[in-house]
């Protein structure tokens, strides 16, 4: 039998026939909000059908779903138009700055991202603002200037206030690309402990389990969220490394999704399919493929380094270059243990 999706995965439902505006708009943030937990697209659409010909005059709320949902589906060109024009027109919008340093990031533009942290900083010094920037500065050979940031925010705070699992998680990524994996590993529970945390968080937790060859860890952390397809192709490594033959049910669950998804010409999850394709399937050549698609689109931490990989594997390292002047940009002392063979010892075996 195929491996079934859990409950937690189906898509949000509005309550019927909306027709106040306001009503509309809440359901629709309630939408986004139900499709960061679940990763389920239909979210978005329910979400975009919800504030459909809004009426004027449309206020930020409806233009920050609008750009939430091209970013989601990665029209990142769309989604950043949306907000240049919303913070022209609303320069205080904090949540707009936010996106935009996201996007910015996420496409590689470190610089631009920078300035909307700066941008955002300007306007309020809160923890938001204050991990915006750290994360740019993390990602731009600048890691002791973040960290003491991220300590001072964290020591200001009271200790159970929410935002130091927001801390956390950005100290955790700091922490990962410096190596310091049981540090990472304890600011990662400290992050995981917010209720209903974002599921790019437990991907990050669980790689770093998976770096340690932590597997039945992993599992016992996927067991508890949404089966989207980045926590899918996490699971099937975990089995596939502790040769439980459960992962042959999970594979064949992720070869569904992606071949729907390229039938549509889908580019949402190429990163989540390169990652199957090399550490799953033992596939690099196919895998070079789609990393070097997914890098063209997006230039986060794990695109850059995953294309890498590709390439080793493929036997292709020129096939990296554009991965390789990215990093010896922003981040040169990672550059060695990017190009270190991949941290999952995942069999070659593929699929019947």
């Amino acid at each position: 039998m195929v491996f079934e999706l859990s409950d937690a995965s189906v898509s949000y439902r509005p309550p019927e026939r909306i027709t106040d505006p306001h009503g509309r708009l809440a359901a629709a943030e309630q939408a986004i909000r139900h499709f960061q937990r679940s990763g389920n697209p239909r979210d978005l659409s329910t979400a975009s059908r919800l504030i459909d010909a809004f009426p004027e005059p449309v206020p930020p709320r409806v233009t920050i779903i609008d750009a939430y949902v091209a970013q989601a589906r990665h029209e990142f060109a769309s989604a950043q138009a949306l907000l240049e024009a919303l913070v022209e027109e609303h320069p205080s919008d904090l949540r707009a700055w936010t996106m935009l340093a996201d996007i910015h990031r996420v496409r590689g533009d470190l610089d631009a991202a920078e300035h909307a942290c700066r941008q955002r900083l300007l306007i309020s010094s809160d923890p938001v603002s204050v991990t915006c920037l750290a994360s740019i500065l993390g990602l731009t050979g600048r890691s002791d200037a973040a960290a003491d940031m991220l300590h001072r925010a964290a020591s200001a705070l009271p200790a159970e206030h929410p935002a130091r699992s927001w801390i956390a998680g950005t100290q955790a990524e700091l922490a990962v690309r410096e190596a310091r994996h049981e540090q990472a590993e304890q600011l990662y529970r400290i992050a995981m402990q917010t209720p209903e945390p974002p599921l790019y968080l437990v991907a990050e937790y669980v790689d770093l389990l998976l770096r340690k060859n932590a597997h039945e860890r992993a599992l016992a952390v996927l067991q508890e969220y949404p089966e989207n397809s980045a926590l899918l192709v996490r699971k099937a490594i975990a089995l596939q490394a502790l040769q439980d033959p459960r992962w042959r049910e999970v594979d064949r669950t992720l070869q569904q999704l992606f071949a729907l998804e390229e039938r549509r010409d889908d580019a949402i999850h190429l990163r989540e399919r390169a990652a199957w394709l090399l550490h799953v399937r033992g596939k690099p050549a196919l895998a070079l493929q789609a990393a070097t698609r997914n890098f063209d689109l997006q230039k986060e931490p794990e695109d850059v380094h995953l294309l890498l990989m590709a390439a080793k594997a493929a036997g292709e390292p020129d096939a990296a270059q554009a991965a390789i002047e990215f990093l010896q940009r922003h981040r040169p002392d990672e550059l060695p243990a990017s190009i270190a063979p991949a941290p999952v010892n995942a069999s070659r075996e593929v699929a019947k």
